[in-house]
């Protein structure tokens, strides 16, 4: 069985007695910590950059901590370790900075050792956690670069046709004068534009990228869903070919809330595949950071038009974010739309309340009318490949029949429904080929 690692602090103070006392709090609240002990700010520095502890506990009366404070702060700071400072009241700073918790003296007991402790090592996982899916993010956009190298589309081979025929045909037979014999010298070559990713089909796809698309889509996708009390949620997504453009995830954001994503990428194969990897690794940076959904949809904006610039993309996102506390479900669309669903069958329609994304960089895009989710009702989130599955007659399946396939089923589990869903959608289609991937997510309100 996995033990969570013993909480290692360092205590600096040139006082015997403060060190004692405060070894004692930090054991009344983390029995197993593990303390080692400093008597000068310059050990202090050295022993942090040794031992890695998970916080640095300092006294204002080290010889030398008030001249030599904001260095130790930036040693500490650069190696993510917290710091909780002792004052006297007359060395206070009017705000410890990042990771740097200041306590006067005379307040400092049990508790509020443990609360500063606490919430400081909190603030580093969390900055922590931010830091990993900023590596996330830059290995996404290496992926992305080589992707876009590695699937340029050759210009087209009528051109290349003609210029080859430029080249090797021999001159006309003209007279020439010295001018236009120096004109001629050299023949006239056209070069391509600047590589673009395919955007549509696998036809100029190899293998390898098929392969590489295929493991960064399966990556892309959540191995579970997320328990909730009051809630039930279930999700699931199938391709039209090996992989797809579709995407959605589960992302937690600050305040304990949880933000579901859901969102389409047009075009088929390596490329949309790679734009949704990067729209993922945003979403998961920027939602440890607000809680604010139009302010993550709207950075995620900016930031995808960068990434698509000349191509013709065409991307959508819808975020539903849920408070468990208050059963209230806010969200903010780019071009998607979602369906709720009461006890009594009635549907009301979440719009999308912005255009899609990677059309303007600058664009807000507000968030809805915030509702509640209570016990027995549906927050439907779908793409349009479930509504446009056709079948061998040409007729689409269509939202009615979506809606009325959760409705007849809406007493059941989430997970059932958004299997009775895809199977429905699927027969109905069944034998024609789809080329819209399905994405079906499912959040019941649920108090059993």
């Amino acid at each position: 069985m996995n033990r969570t690692p013993a909480l290692k602090v360092l205590i600096a103070s040139s006082h015997a007695d403060t060190r004692v006392a405060v070894s004692w709090m930090l054991r009344q609240s983390f029995p197993d910590a593990i303390v080692t002990r400093a008597e000068t700010t310059a050990e202090t520095r050295q022993a942090a950059g040794a031992e890695y502890p998970d916080c640095v506990i300092a006294d204002v009366s080290l010889p030398d901590f008030v001249a030599e404070r904001a260095a130790l702060e930036d040693a500490l700071r650069r190696q993510r370790i917290p710091l909780i400072i002792f004052h006297d009241g007359q060395h206070a700073s009017a705000d410890g900075g990042q990771f740097v918790v200041t306590l006067l003296r005379a307040s400092v007991n049990v508790t509020t050792i443990n609360l500063a402790i606490s919430g400081v090592i909190e603030q580093v996982q969390l900055f922590r956690r931010i830091d990993a899916l900023e590596q996330e993010l830059r290995t996404t956009k290496e992926l992305l670069d080589s992707a876009r190298a590695s699937t340029a589309v050759v210009t087209d081979s009528r051109e290349a046709n003609e210029a080859a025929v430029t080249v090797n045909e021999p001159p006309a037979q003209q007279p020439q004068t010295p001018s236009s014999q120096t004109a001629d010298a050299s023949p006239a070559v056209t070069y391509p534009g600047r590589p673009r990713l395919v955007t549509s089909g696998l036809d100029v796809s190899t293998d390898d990228e098929r392969e590489l698309a295929a493991r960064v889509q399966k990556d892309l996708m959540p191995p579970g869903s997320p328990l909730i009390e009051g809630f039930d949620i279930a999700g699931l997504s199938i391709y039209a070919e090996s992989t797809g453009g579709d995407y959605y995830d589960y992302l937690p954001m600050a305040d304990d809330l949880l933000c579901i994503s859901i969102g389409e990428c047009s075009g088929r194969g390596l490329a949309p595949v790679m734009f949704m990897a990067s729209l993922r690794a945003y979403l998961r940076v920027l939602a440890l950071q607000t809680t604010d959904i139009s302010d993550v949809l709207s950075r995620v904006n900016t930031f995808i038009t960068e990434d698509i610039g000349d191509e013709e993309f065409i991307v959508t996102l819808m975020l539903c974010q849920i408070d468990d506390r208050t059963r209230t479900l806010r969200y903010a669309s780019a071009g998607q739309q979602a369906f709720l669903i009461n006890r009594e069958g009635d549907v009301d329609i979440l719009h999308s309340t912005g255009m899609p994304l990677g059309l303007r960089d600058e664009t807000v895009i507000p968030e809805g009318e915030p509702c509640k989710l209570r016990n027995g009702e549906i927050l439907l989130l779908a793409s349009d490949g479930v509504q446009k599955m056709t079948s061998d007659s040409g007729e689409q399946f269509g939202t009615d029949r979506m809606l009325n396939v959760v409705k007849e089923n809406r007493n059941l589990p989430s997970r059932i429904i958004a299997n009775y869903l895809r199977k429905a959608c699927t027969e109905f289609a069944s034998p024609q080929f789809q080329h819209d991937d399905v994405t079906i997510v499912i959040v019941k309100g649920d108090d059993s």
